[in-house]
């Protein structure tokens, strides 16, 4: 606990005049256990901690008045009614700090988990759109998830349109990583071919990559390699819808 806190119950007990040593000790504790909850709330919501801190001993007000006041009131109803208010004026903070930003995202976060596609802002979809669900979870607790592939070309030469959204895993977060690589491959024969890596992004974003020069029966994979973590995963190819 800061000493600040304590130092702060100590000059409030000096204007009350009828406690007992006991009871300014218990009201020294009440003092610094509502600042000590107001300063982690605002920590918790992204204050710094010595700014937390000062916010919080500022938020009480004068020593003197407050101690005068106590005085007069002591010693129940005003530490009810301070609890109240601290608890209030904390969930504020946190709100404000935390989640009022993220009220304009709530529909992109739940298209995103639920139904990508009318979250996606592309043209209309291809006859050939296979929809899948492959997700993956990158450092920086951002998702990946792989919601739909198309397929179309001839002679050979056939493009695959693999659709692709990015979120953070929670849904109240104001942080995730925002540099991702995803790299492509094709496989045919047995034989691994690299195709390309592809800058994606975190938060509430939509891509579609375009993996072309593509040859007919050939296996599709996905590929992510970077701060220690390994994934890759087969972008399932339906020949069978090819079209030109």
């Amino acid at each position: 606990m800061d000493l600040r806190f304590l130092e702060y119950g100590t000059a409030v007990c000096t204007y009350i005049r009828h406690a007992t040593a006991a009871e300014k000790a218990a009201i020294r504790k009440e003092l610094a256990d509502h600042m000590e909850d107001h300063a982690q709330a605002l920590m918790d919501g992204g204050y710094p901690e010595d700014h937390a801190t000062r916010v919080a001993l500022e938020s009480m007000g004068d020593p003197e008045a407050v101690g005068r006041e106590l005085d007069k009131e002591y010693p129940l109803r005003w530490l009810v009614l301070s609890r109240i208010l601290i608890g209030v004026v904390a969930l504020l903070s946190l709100f404000y700090l935390m989640y009022l930003p993220l009220l304009g995202d709530l529909p992109e976060a739940l298209y995103a988990r639920l139904d990508p596609e009318k979250g996606d802002q592309y043209e209309e979809l291809h006859e050939s759109f296979q929809p899948l669900d492959i997700r993956w979870e990158l450092p920086g607790e951002t998702i990946v998830r792989f919601y739909g592939v198309t397929l179309q070309g001839a002679d050979d030469q056939y493009t695959a349109t693999v659709y692709i959204s990015f979120y953070p895993k929670n849904p109240l977060s104001r942080h995730w990583n925002h540099v991702n690589i995803l790299g492509f491959s094709y496989t045919l024969n047995g034989v691994e071919y690299p195709y390309h890596s592809s800058y994606g992004g975190g938060g509430y974003m939509y891509y579609q990559y375009a993996v072309d020069g593509l040859p007919e029966g050939c296996s599709l994979s996905a590929h992510y390699d970077r701060f220690g973590t390994h994934l890759e995963t087969e972008i399932p190819l339906d020949w069978e819808v090819a079209s030109p």
